[in-house]
């Protein structure tokens, strides 16, 4: 070690600062420092595996058995951060075992620090919304989500893949691994139906004319849902007069809109079910002769106009 800085001590002219500053590091180090030295890292590799093995692993298990989430997040917090910690010790020993001041190198990273930090702002941005991600724990690896768009980029529906310090993944419906800097994700408004074991609405809408027999469309409706084996019995599906529509320029139609509201225990399904619904709910009501609203268009002349004028 202390041939290789001799080296660097005798490098060119352009170099003589960097090596006069490498040549006296260079008489500190001895048999005696690298021995140390050498000692720290092996401490520090079995103390990193002595805590997992010994501490998260039981702490998780521990979490495992229990309700309460807190105890997850100070798993997940830890398995993070614990790396960097013994890291930075490490660091720090080595610094001191080689007698090197700490104070001015602080000092120095401090002024470096603030150039860094307005450089790479977007970075500890991603980095500081990851903390609070991995400490809130709004989301976690596994949770079905809803992204709204964020800005001009697009949501997202799927699973959640990983949340890290920088960035969270989410598979979306269509097995598309999306990645999402934190700081954007903390931006956005974020739907979550995993955490609660209650079962989930959804809905199916249809639109009938105004002529047909809305009473019976609503109970063939809630029939369909009755006989699917994916609804939930409990809640019972039901179905409801949700609007009535009179044509303008944004509808050109007339019609009754009608929704079926049904229960799910694992809200995945839902479009699967959604198209068997529609599917069912078409085929009655051909069955019972009910008729969906129709386009209409309207059609004056101009010389009618002109005449009616």
């Amino acid at each position: 070690m202390a041939g290789l800085f001799r080296l660097f001590a005798l490098a060119g002219p352009d170099d003589k600062g960097l090596a006069k500053q490498l040549g006296k590091l260079a008489e500190r180090i001895g048999w005696n420092e690298i021995l140390q030295i050498s000692g720290i890292v092996l401490v520090a590799l079995v103390l990193g595996w002595a805590f997992k093995r010994l501490v998260l692993v039981r702490f998780q298990r521990m979490a495992e058995r229990t309700d309460n989430d807190v105890d997850d997040r100070l798993v997940y917090f830890l398995s993070r951060f614990y790396k960097g910690l013994i890291v930075f010790a490490v660091a720090v020993v080595v610094l001191r075992i080689l007698k090197i001041e700490l104070t001015p190198l602080l000092a120095g990273a401090g002024i470096i620090g603030i150039g860094i930090a307005y450089g790479a702002k977007d970075v500890i941005g991603n980095f500081l919304a990851g903390v609070f991600l991995l400490l809130d724990r709004p989301i976690k690896r596994g949770d079905r989500i809803l992204i709204e768009s964020i800005g001009r980029d697009w949501g997202s529906w799927g699973d959640v893949v990983d949340v890290g310090l920088r960035s969270t993944t989410v598979k979306n419906t269509d097995g598309v691994y999306v990645t999402y800097p934190n700081a954007k994700l903390a931006e956005s408004i974020i739907r979550n139906f995993s955490p609660t074991d209650d079962p989930m609405r959804f809905r199916v809408r249809v639109l009938v004319s105004y002529d047909e027999d809305v009473e019976r469309a609503l109970e063939l409706m809630a029939d369909v849902a009755k006989a699917e084996p994916g609804v939930l019995d409990k809640p019972a599906p039901y179905a409801l007069l949700r609007s009535l529509y009179r044509q303008s320029s944004s509808r050109p139609y007339d019609g009754a809109l009608l929704e079926l509201r049904c229960f799910v225990e694992d809200i995945r399904v839902r479009t699967k079910l959604r198209s068997k619904l529609l599917l069912a709910v078409k085929a009655a009501f051909e069955e019972h002769d009910i008729g969906f609203a129709d386009h209409r268009l309207n059609v004056a002349s101009t010389r009618d106009a002109d005449e009616d004028g």
